[in-house]
């Protein structure tokens, strides 16, 4: 059969999140690209009956992800680990954002709670930037290493706890820090709770607790001019915008694919 008679089994559009999963697991059923997978695409009976048992793996809550061993963040390869959080589309808006910052420029970028490392090797990547990765964890370090390697790629790997052991300046500093408020934990899909690191994921303060640090320190290592890039919940624009204003005098609020508050923008003029 063709691929298209395999999306129309599952009733699933191209750009919805099912969608992609499908696209993940048929790649990797056939030992495709992404990129040369295609409507017309043709799928063996054996290949269909492979790629039907890892769908109904992932129907009944196993990430996508961890059944085919690896996430395609931003065009590079990021192995699963259950230490780190699994990468999420909507953060590729964060590259997509710092990319159009950066245009041809050579900037020095750090990326704050880096987990997988997959923002800072996306723009080691895609840019000619000097970039720094830093987390708290021994393992999300550790795994920002060989993740960086495995796509070719140099960036500076730091283990610190927040700003603690930063000490350079910066034009662009992002971070997707734990956002999740504790009393929401216990609301998520269990293929969340169940397979990524609750470390990654919970923060106090309703959530809001990692922010309210960048927003009184993150100025401290900006250079004149820089930016601050957040990933944010759903819900807290508002709460995140008017922390950063106590600091910053301009603040902008992004929205995502699903036209939720996503991404914060903040800078000194």
């Amino acid at each position: 059969m063709e691929y298209r008679e395999l999306k129309k089994m599952y009733d699933i559009s191209n750009h919805s999140d099912l969608g992609m999963d499908l696209n993940l697991i048929t790649a990797h059923v056939l030992k495709k690209s992404l990129d040369d997978l295609g409507l017309f695409t043709e799928i063996s009976d054996k290949e269909c009956v492979d790629i039907k048992k890892l769908m109904n793996r992932h129907m009944l809550g196993e990430p996508v992800q961890k059944i085919i061993g690896y996430s395609i963040f931003s065009d590079c390869y990021i192995p699963y680990s259950r230490h780190t959080l699994t990468p999420r589309m909507e953060t590729e808006l964060i590259v997509e954002k710092v990319l159009e910052i950066v245009g041809n420029k050579q900037l020095d970028i750090l990326d704050l709670c880096t987990g997988s490392g997959c923002i800072a090797i996306a723009l080691a990547k895609k840019t000619n930037c000097r970039v720094t990765a830093a987390d708290i964890s021994r393992h999300s370090t550790k795994q920002a290493t060989n993740n960086a390697k495995l796509n070719s790629v140099d960036i500076k790997v730091i283990r610190t706890n927040m700003f603690e052991n930063i000490e350079e300046l910066y034009d662009i500093i992002i971070c997707n820090p734990p956002y999740i408020p504790s009393y929401e934990y216990n609301k998520l899909d269990k293929s969340v709770k169940k397979h990524d690191p609750k470390l990654a994921l919970v923060a106090k303060e309703d959530g809001l607790a990692y922010y309210k640090i960048l927003a009184n320190d993150a100025k401290h290592y900006l250079k004149d001019g820089g930016k601050l890039i957040l990933e944010i919940g759903y819900n807290q624009g508002q709460s995140v915008k008017e922390l950063l204003l106590s600091e910053f005098n301009k603040v902008e609020v992004l929205r995502d694919y699903s036209n939720n508050d996503r991404i914060v923008i903040a800078q000194m003029i």
